[in-house]
């Protein structure tokens, strides 16, 4: 799998795993490590700090 797609993937589960319960994230991160190979820790920090848009930092004056 590209990083492209993976990033792709990763959008396309991270709302699903934030509104999920803590069972349900169990099996959303399971399905994530296998797919994309990442191991358990790298995966749950990807989804915890994942930003679908970055928003401009602002200047100071």
């Amino acid at each position: 799998m590209s990083s492209r797609s993976k990033r792709e993937y990763l959008e396309a589960i991270y709302l699903r795993y934030r509104r999920a319960a803590r069972k349900k994230k169990a099996i959303i991160l399971d399905e994530f490590c296998a797919a994309c190979g990442y191991h358990r820790k790298h995966a749950i920090r990807l989804l915890r700090k994942f930003t679908r848009f970055i928003k401009p930092k602002k200047k100071k004056k």
